[in-house]
């Protein structure tokens, strides 16, 4: 370490020496204590201008003081370090071979490697920190040149990098300038000494990693290259080298006392002095704000190349405070005289008045509490990578802003300056965030490593220094999935000391931070930690993961952070997809990702990279929609609809209401038939106004709906948008009748043929056939052209369809559909049965369809075919056998390609699925089936839209098919590619149009969730319950009508048909039948057999069938007749399984045990010896108590059901007395497995629940502690398990502490109230790959939070 040491001290002095390029890789790279070498301090953002007119522009680009380096260079890449030029620095070295390669930009993306997008992983292989392979480690070497203006001579002169992948060491004129590491800070150098008149040669080594990349595990795309802009400015030898604005504002948030340090240097040899800082105080308008006293210090003396800090403070009354939603700049300007009162140095910077506090548990911003509605940002551009341009944050902060975010997470890095400016200016608040993830490694760094201990520290200062001026900055983050340990509290102090203002966020190991932070936490757990008493507010930094199509239940989420003060919002993962643009040997443009330039010996992350709220090319993706909707300021809630009246809740923090104007629209049936404006309202924040809209109620027609929708738009022009823009909106039904019944169809009853094994059903311009074989519809022509396009892979229909393309959610349960063979069903007609009469034809099938492992559903198609050709289609399902729950419940119908363009009454225009569509309005829309598709980054199911009344497929000619739902609104997608089209794809261009439309009616859709769902086998978490689809039966019928010509589908849907439907019959888990009707004016009569075989009783209510029976019943409608009579048959019902709580575990002493029956009214009978038990065995009575090995088995018994399933669990004493036992287990698992029933590897015992106690093979394996925790005083215990990955805790088989599946370091905690004794401790844990680690703590009655000590467990 010392010889290391000595020669960069040797560099630093500027000796011609070279010694480090005669090693394979410079010393520095694999140091961690060796971060940089002659690096200037850390500084805020800013540079010198000559003249106040200069600085006012707040451009560094405007002062003439700054030139621009960025440009094309000269390169030479390799991709072992080993291999790289060692002299090319050297005056007279030829670089005429070398290709000219643009600065900035990144390798891998300009034809030199391969880019890798990883999460978790390291790119260049297993990871053994601080070591770097060198044939892993490619290297960039870059030659160009600069002029000195004469101007600056007698100056100094700074090269300033912003950013550069990942470490890089300088030469100008063949001198050794530096080194430095950390990819996404600034750097700065003095090369004054350096630099001299004329052309100067500047030379940069970079190498894409270096011990520093551990600290860059970060899940993104890992390049090589120079990421941003770079260039040289001048300064004064007299320098105003740094300065921090920060302001405390009075109790009553009006008055401010605003605080400034400046340090100015002196870089002569000589003492200066009567230095004086002046610093003016300048509004939005361009007018000095007076200060008492006046900013002004005046320095005596300055000794040489010295410098001084000062401190001046002034009080500001009334100041315009800055918020996210006022925004108020104010700007200082520096000036620094020499004694003849000379500006030696003048610079600038803008400043906003605000103060950030938790109270309470919650967040207060200028003294009101705020919720954040934000996303993680990654600075990436499908073109050019982490090389952003300022037209693209521009176009993010604008979407941002216009979408109601008011924060932004710079994950997991500090973004380009210019964004900070933006955030300012546009008003959007920062947690930013310092450049350390050790995902990969973070069980081992930085942990409380001293070795890892100043980098560590040297990162947060760096993104400190730049950004303390910036009043968007309100959290200091101080990285991101590290893990935990001493340095991170170290941070969190040294972030506290430098700047008191700010809050310090830091997710994982919440100790180190202001708030408590979380990662994916379900609604479930947000609403728990609401309801708790809490010192600190909770923050989501990531939630809403919004991989593919996803985003769903947002409402969800944000009705709880609304409804409980501690819960402050959060950043949905994440804001822009990160697909790079690639063209494939056909031409055609798509976005590649990890997978696409995978190498085989190292796999990358596959499709992770797409999780935006925008596409690659920054087009909003529909989540964005429902992402605007949920996070709208505005509340609007109906009070009377039918009245038109209506509540405004204002829920911005400090704009009025009166700021906007809020206009009406009432809708029939998806078109605006009245409109206007209202007048403007008031409305502080937290209040609420009333309005009234004057719709006319007169102009309401039977069978139409009416919906009123309310509009809020800005008055005037913003930064972010137009005068006009909408920035909240609510619908409303204010009038809704039964359909009126049409007059019945005129004509004959159409022909019925049979011939050649198809079925034909004719009619005077219209016919329908149907293979009788299949008994599927194969084609329906009306007025000479045909809808349905039926060959060999699409033989007709409608089909039963219980599957769609799996999306990035669906996780493991596509894979229980395909076990269940859902997405292979295969049809086999049971019936074939035709009536003909009164006008009417009808065709009832009953097909079988077949899936896997005994998953079948019966199907049952009515087809009513009335004189004009237009059919009802009924349908019912009924599933049988171990069904998981289903991708959606409907049909699948293809029809030809000229029925290209669709229009529709339902939610839109954009896609939307059940837990994802309130940000879809319900309206009338017209797109071509092309445009319908949604383009993913990989294809998955998509393009779906809720409750649809009606649609039609139309060709150019005015000619199309009307469908028309009955009763309940349908889910509809229609899309040119199939269900195994957009599966079998991975990228856009491998899909191809069909020559066909495929089109989906559901009554049923599954909900697209918020989170992965591969950990477990069933979707219990992410996708909450009321948006999953239960395999029980559904009925769900529609009209199909031919038309032509100038015919309104909205009329023809106004009014019913009077064809009764046959009624659909379903029994619940408690025997309770329910028999429906899609007609509300039918009348249904039921019977049940044998007792009463025929349907004459008239159906009111739901009755009980518990034995097995069969019901009948009918549809009357009068006076137009009666439908087909139904039948369902029910066997005899059998109780629900018992449950033994707690199950399959180890105790100490005793265990108590509790059964409990999921019907009611049914009794328990166990047995303890594993015999069957029958009613003569044990009944149960309450809980009881067990103090030997046992096995319980229980079933459940009820008069008239049959005997449950047989339950059984054992339980085993724990024999030991003190110490930990500690049971190794080696294997892969994604959640932690069933240790009751595994055999250890390996058996230690230990005095502490620490994983650094046991030997492991550190990538894939479980641990199980167990242990008797002695207990001295009653009362309250809180049990802490912060775990990379997944951990469990219990006392005494009682479930405490939950915290598995796979994640970053994450601490979760519980309470239990404990007797004095002894009682059993058991921790799970296990490890999947990447970071390592396991935390346990405890806090008790009379003593604070800590690790559980030895003597615990004596």
């Amino acid at each position: 370490m010392f010889y290391h040491r000595f020669l960069c001290l040797l560099m630093t002095v500027g000796l011609p020496i070279q010694p480090i390029q005669a090693l394979d890789q410079p010393v520095e790279l694999e140091d961690p204590e060796i971060f940089q070498v002659n690096r200037e301090p850390a500084r805020c953002s800013g540079i010198p201008y000559a003249t106040r007119e200069e600085a006012k522009t707040h451009r560094i680009e405007a002062s003439s003081y700054y030139r621009l380096l960025s440009g094309s260079w000269k390169f030479h890449w390799v991709s072992n370090s080993a291999d790289r030029p060692r002299d090319f620095y050297q005056p007279g070295f030829d670089s005429g071979s070398w290709v000219d390669f643009p600065v900035p930009g990144l390798w891998e993306l300009n034809g030199y490697g391969v880019p890798l997008y990883y999460d978790t992983k390291y790119p260049f292989g297993a990871p053994n920190p601080p070591y770097i392979p060198a044939e892993k480690n490619p290297v960039g070497s870059y030659l160009t040149s600069f002029t000195v203006p004469a101007e600056w001579e007698g100056r100094q002169l700074f090269i300033h990098f912003g950013g550069v992948k990942s470490a890089y060491q300088v030469w100008v004129n063949g001198h050794y300038v530096g080194y430095t590491e950390n990819s996404f800070s600034p750097a700065e150098f003095n090369i004054t000494r350096m630099a001299r008149k004329g052309e100067n040669r500047l030379a940069v080594q970079v190498f894409k990693f270096c011990d520093g990349s551990y600290m860059e595990c970060q899940g993104m795309w890992h390049y090589g290259g120079i990421l941003r802009d770079v260039y040289l400015y001048a300064a004064a030898d007299l320098h105003l080298a740094d300065y921090f604005v920060r302001c405390d504002l009075d109790e009553k948030y009006e008055n401010a006392r605003l605080f400034l340090n400046a340090r100015i240097k002196n870089y002569t040899d000589q003492v200066v002095r009567g230095v004086q800082l002046d610093v003016e105080l300048v509004d939005s308008r361009g007018r000095t704000v007076r200060t008492d006293p006046p900013l002004t210090a005046l320095l005596p003396q300055l000794a040489p190349t010295g410098e001084v800090v000062l401190d001046l403070t002034c009080q500001v009354e009334r100041p315009a405070l800055w918020s996210s939603e006022q925004p108020n700049l104010y700007q200082l300007f520096f000036t620094l005289r020499d004694r003849r009162n000379r500006p030696a140095e003048i610079q600038e910077c803008c400043f906003g008045f605000r103060e950030v506090e938790v109270k309470d548990a919650q967040l207060f911003i200028n003294g009101r509490p705020v919720k954040l509605k934000g996303a993680n940002r990654h600075e990436h551009l499908s073109t050019s990578g982490h090389v952003v341009t300022y037209a693209s944050m521009v176009h993010d902060i604008q979407l941002m802003k216009q979408s109601n975010f008011n924060v932004v997470r710079t994950s997991h890095y500090p973004n380009e300056p210019r964004w900070y400016d933006l955030c300012d200016r546009y008003g959007l608040y920062v947690v930013d965030e310092s450049n350390l993830e050790s995902h990969g490694v973070n069980g081992i760094l930085p942990k409380s490593n001293p070795q890892w201990r100043e980098v560590s520290l040297d990162r947060l200062n760096s993104l400190i220094q730049r950004d303390k001026n910036h009043p968007c900055v309100i959290f200091w983050s101080l990285g991101n999935e590290s893990g935990s340990g001493e340095n991170f509290m170290i941070m969190r102090d040294y972030a506290h000391r430098i700047d008191p203002t700010r809050l310090v966020h830091y997710e994982g190991y919440n100790q180190a931070g202001d708030i408590n932070s979380r990662m994916y936490a379900t609604v479930e757990r947000i609403i728990q930690y609401g309801k708790e008493k809490n010192d600190k507010p909770l923050f989501l930094c990531e939630y809403a993961l919004g991989n593919g199509n996803s985003c769903g239940n947002l409402v969800e989420y944000w009705q709880a952070i609304e409804t409980y003060p501690s819960l402050i919002g959060g950043c949905i993962w994440d804001w822009a997809d990160q697909g790079l643009l690639k063209e494939d040997e056909n031409g055609r443009m798509y976005y590649a990702y990890a997978g696409d330039y995978e190498p085989p010996e190292h796999p990358t992350d596959a499709n992770f990279a797409f999780c935006g709220l925008l596409f690659s090319d920054r087009s909003p993706t529909p989540k964005l929609w429902e992402v605007k909707k949920v996070y709208q300021y505005i509340a609007i809630e109906a009070v009377d609809a039918k009245r038109g009246l209506f509540r405004l809740r204002n829920k911005y923090d400090v704009t009025d209401l009166s700021a906007f104007d809020l206009y009406w629209s009432l809708e029939q049936d998806g078109e605006e038939l009245q409109s206007g404006r209202l007048d403007p309202v008031t409305a502080a924040p937290g209040a609420s106004a009333l309005v009234k809209t004057p719709f006319d109620a007169s102009l309401f027609i039977p069978g139409a709906e009416y919906w009123l929708r309310l509009s809020v738009r800005t008055r005037t022009d913003q930064l972010w948008a137009a005068a006009g823009y909408e920035v909240a909106w609510e619908q409303f039904l204010v009038h809704r009748s039964e359909k009126p019944f049409a007059p019945a169809a005129k004509g004959r009853t159409p022909t019925v043929k049979k011939s050649d094994g198809r079925l034909t059903v004719e009619g005077k311009s219209w016919r329908l056939v149907f293979d009788q074989t299949s008994g599927m519809l194969v084609s329906y022509q009306a007025y000479g052209r045909e809808y349905l396009h039926s060959t060999l892979d699409s033989a007709g229909g409608p089909r039963l369809n219980l599957y769609r393309a799996p999306i990035e959610n669906d996780g493991a349960t596509a894979q229980l559909w395909r076990e269940a063979g859902l997405n292979r069903l295969s049809p086999r007609l049971c019936n074939l049965e035709v009536q003909s009469g009164d006008g009417l034809v009808q065709i009832h099938t009953h097909h079988l369809y077949q899936g896997a492992s005994g998953c079948a559903v019966d199907f049952y198609t009515t087809f009513s075919v009335a004189a004009d050709g237009c059919v009802l289609v009924d349908h019912q399902m009924i599933p049988h056998g171990p069904m998981p729950t289903l991708a959606r419940a409907g049909i699948e119908l293809c029809l030809r390609e000229e029925w290209n363009t669709l229009e529709y009454f339902g939610r839109g225009p954009h896609e939307n699925y059940p837990d994802r569509k309130s940000g879809a309005a319900l309206g009338r829309y017209r797109s071509s089936v092309a445009d319908q598709y949604v383009p993913y980054g990989v294809p998955q199911d998509n393009a779906a839209k809720q409750e649809v009344r009606w649609l039609t497929l139309e060709n150019d000619q005015q000619a199309g098919l009307l469908i028309v739902a009955r009763g309940e609104p349908l889910a509809m997608t229609a899309l040119p590619y199939t269900t195994a089209d957009l599966e079998k794809a991975t990228h856009l261009n491998h899909l191809h149009k069909r020559e066909f439309v495929v089109l989906h009616l559901d009554i049923r859709q599954r909900g697209v969730g918020n989170g992965v769902d591969a950990v477990k086998r069933e979707d219990t978490e992410f996708l909450l319950n009321q948006y999953a689809v239960d395999p029980r039966p559904y009925a769900f019928s529609y009209w199909l009508r031919p038309w032509q010509g100038n015919a309104h589908p909205a009329e023809w849907a106004r009014e019913e048909r009077p064809l009764p439907s046959e009624p659909f019959i379903t029994r619940d888990d408690r025997g309770q039948v329910l028999i429906t009707s899609n007609l509300p004016q039918a009348e249904i009569r039921y019977g049940v057999h044998p007792s009463a075989p025929s349907p004459t009783a008239v159906y009111t209510q739901p009755f009980p069938l518990i034995g097995s029976g069969q019901v009948r019943a009918v549809t009357v409608l009068k006076p137009h007749g009666r439908s087909r009579v139904a039948e369902r048959s029910f066997q005899q019902l059998i109780v629900d399984t018992p449950r033994i709580t707690p199950a399959d575990i180890y105790f100490y002493q005793t265990c108590r045990i509790t059964l409990s029956a999921g019907t009611e009214g049914a009794t328990i009978h166990y047995t303890l010896d594993g015999s069957e038990p029958d009613q003569r065995a044990l009944r149960y009575e309450g809980p009881f108590v067990i103090d030997r090995e046992a096995t319980v088995r229980a079933a459940a018994f009820k008069e008239g059901y049959e005997k449950s399933a047989t339950v059984s669990a054992a339980f085993k004493p724990c024999l030991m007395e003190k110490g930990v036992q500690a049971n190794y287990f080696v294997g892969r698992w994604r959640a932690l497995p069933d240790f009751f029933h595994l055999t250890p590897d390996r058996t230690e015992w230990v005095t502490r629940i620490r994983l650094q106690d046991i030997e492991t093979n550190k990538d894939h394996y479980a641990l199980q502690f167990l242990a008797i925790l002695s207990i001295r005083e009653p009362g309250e215990y809180t049990f802490y398990t912060g775990s990379n990955d997944g951990s469990r805790l219990y006392v005494d088989a009682r479930e405490i502490v939950s915290n598995d599946f796979p994640h970053g370091y994450q601490e979760e905690s519980g309470k239990i109230y404990l007797q004095p004794g002894r009682h059993l401790l058991e921790v799970r844990y296990f490890q999947n790959g990447g970071g390592q680690d396991l935390l346990v703590f405890w806090e008790g009655p009379h003593f604070s939070r800590q690790e559980i000590p030895a003597t615990a467990f004596e």
